[in-house]
Parts: C-alpha cells; structure tokens; sequence
C-alpha cells in the first residue's frame, strides 16, 4: 500500500500575514486622519452656521419688538464682533440710538438678564477678518456693529469709523480653513467658503 502525500502548505507564510497586517495598518491611519479633519471641519461649518443664526435672531428680535428688560430697546437689537483668538460676540440691544449712538455700549446694552446674549466660537474657531464695503475705505476693521432699526428693520453696518451696506465676517479653525458670514443693507445673512 501506497502513502500519498497531502502536504501542500496551503497556509499563510510570516511574510504574507505581516504585509497584511502593514496595509491595514496603513489604511486605518489615512481613515482616522481623515475623520479627524472632517470633524474640524464640521466645527467650523457649524459654528459659522451659529453666528448667522445668532445675527438673524437679533434681527427677528428687532421685527418683533422684543424687549430688552422692560422696554423695547429704540435701536432695535443687534451683534457686535470684535478680531480676536477668543471669537467672541455680543447680541446686545442699541438702547442709545436717540443720541445717535451705532456702537454697542459694554455693559449696560449686553445684560443677560435683560435679555442680550455673549457668546464664543469655542477654541477651535477665530474670528479671523471683519470686512466693511461701501464705506469711504473699504478695508479690514478691527471691529463690526451690526444693528437692526425698528420697524422695518433697516441694517446698520457700521465699523466704528464710519457705515457700509455689506460686511464680511471671515472664521478660522485651527487647521485653517475659512468660512465666511456675509450681510448687506438689506438684511441677507448667508454663510459661504
């Protein structure tokens, strides 16, 4: 009687299974970076989202009538931005507009308990640039109030300086890319890259 041999080796050699375990490993590193910079960028486009929901509210507040304590604020309500790391912002009430007043007046026009609101970016987003148009320069600016004057509401974009009819609120995140928060004269608010 006759032996046969059944040793064909039909196993994995050492080699085999190690560059399968490096191309694995390979993709799952390229897929976690991937997920992690989508993740920022996803804080980015959500925030920016924030901001626009936030000027838009002030401007509702303002076609409401809602009130900043116990009266109706006379400059209707509005958002101040000011450059910096921190990105914050103030949804104030312009309680001064009789006197002429277009700035926002730190404290007494963002009081939480009246009903005006600071928020923040959070750490991963900045305000990066604050653009005016329409004005004498058109340049950067340091800062941006926007308000909105009852009745109908009218849009008041003024840099401090002087007034414009669109300004461009530019966010950074930390891996720097940019969104940007646009606003005319008229009331459009839009978010775009």
């Amino acid at each position: 009687m006759q032996r046969k041999n059944f040793s064909n080796n039909q196993g994995f050699t050492l080699l085999e299974i190690l560059v399968t375990i490096f191309i694995i490993g390979l993709l799952s590193t390229a897929m976690l970076a991937n997920y992690k910079q989508g993740n920022r960028d996803n804080e980015l486009n959500m925030k920016a989202e924030a901001l626009a929901a936030n000027i838009r509210w002030a401007q509702n507040n303002t076609l409401g009538s809602v009130k900043y304590g116990d009266s109706v604020p006379s400059g209707g309500w509005g958002v101040y931005l000011k450059e910096s790391k921190s990105g914050e912002y103030v949804v104030f009430a312009n309680i001064n507009y009789e006197e002429g007043n277009l700035e926002y007046d730190e404290p007494k026009e963002s009081d939480p308990d009246k009903g005006a609101k600071t928020l923040s970016l959070g750490s991963e987003v900045e305000i990066k640039d604050l653009n005016i148009s329409g004005d004498e320069t058109g340049d950067e600016t340091e800062e941006l109030h926007i308000s909105f004057l009852p009745p109908d509401p009218q849009t008041i974009i003024y840099d401090g300086t002087s007034t414009g009819t669109e300004a461009s609120i530019i966010l950074e995140s930390n891996s720097g890319r940019e969104k940007t928060v646009k606003i005319n004269s008229f009331g459009l608010i839009e978010v775009s890259d």
